[in-house]
């Protein structure tokens, strides 16, 4: 759907202003945690100038400007959806792992006590 006074087209959580060469990314902090939002924003960096915005109790506001011209606004948009999941998924994996990597470290460290 797209507005015609402003040219900001709205595609799921994305709002993509294509005059002016940038895309919001509107993230729910009740599903992604700012320590999510920060991961996935530092891995596109190297893609983007990146700005966080918003109230992280309410709502995230992630503004991306390409740093190469002629980057597809609605892609950035969505790769930047795709590290929120992929950065959540780590983040639950990590904590499900906790034990067994404390396990292992535990059992590294008595084998090596007897050296």
């Amino acid at each position: 759907m797209e507005n015609e006074e402003s040219k900001v087209e709205f595609i799921d959580n994305i709002e993509v202003h294509k005059d002016e060469g940038y895309v919001v990314v509107s993230v729910n902090p009740k599903i992604y945690s700012l320590p999510v939002v920060y991961a996935a924003a530092y891995v596109m960096i190297d893609r983007a100038y990146v700005i966080l915005d918003g109230e992280p109790n309410e709502e995230i506001l992630v503004k991306l400007r390409p740093k190469q011209s002629g980057y597809d606004l609605e892609k950035l948009g969505r790769e930047m959806n795709e590290e929120l999941l992929n950065y959540s998924v780590y983040m639950v994996q990590s904590v499900q792992n906790k034990e067994i990597r404390d396990a292992i470290m535990k059992r590294a460290m008595e084998t090596h006590e007897g050296d």
